[in-house]
């Protein structure tokens, strides 16, 4: 079973002063997938915009205002908690999001309500939890114990 750490507690301040690259990719969700606990997953463009230049070329892209992200669909797809409030949209940053060997060090997700998702988002459904059955073995127990229970309060009454 692949064992992935939960988080991480980072210095927001060394995050902002870092000079790994930094991208940018804008979601739209629709606002019935918000909610206590909702995930999302998204499939990271191939190419995603810098956020150090917006664009414009600087020493964190290169010059190309652009940054590449890895090639399989499967190393480039990550999932996240969606905030609860999202009417004024928000903005999460991302460390690592293609692990720690990848060139990009942080993906800032920006996100907004809108009609649908944007193209390479999907809603993250938890499995439903499974019914509890009763097993013949429960029931024996169970019939088990009313009898003993039926007996103990007989025994009581006849002054036993």
């Amino acid at each position: 079973m692949d064992e992935q750490p939960l988080g991480r507690v980072l210095d927001p301040d060394a995050l902002s002063s870092s000079e790994g690259a930094r991208g940018r990719v804008r979601v739209e969700v629709p606002e019935s997938w918000l909610g206590p606990e909702a995930e999302i997953e998204l499939v990271v463009p191939a190419r995603i915009v810098c956020a150090r230049c917006d664009g414009g070329g600087c020493d964190g892209c290169n010059r190309s205002g652009a940054l590449r992200t890895p090639d399989d669909l499967s190393g480039r797809t990550v999932r996240f908690h969606l905030p609860e409030d999202l009417a004024r949209g928000a903005a999460l940053r991302l460390v690592e999001p293609f692990g720690e060997l990848a060139p990009i060090e942080q993906l800032i997700v920006e996100l907004r309500l809108a009609a649908e998702p944007s193209a390479g988002v999907s809603r993250v459904v938890a499995p439903a939890a499974p019914l509890a059955r009763w097993r013949p073995a429960s029931l024996a127990a169970v019939a088990l114990a009313v009898a003993s229970a039926i007996a103990v309060a007989l025994l009581g009454r006849s002054g036993c």
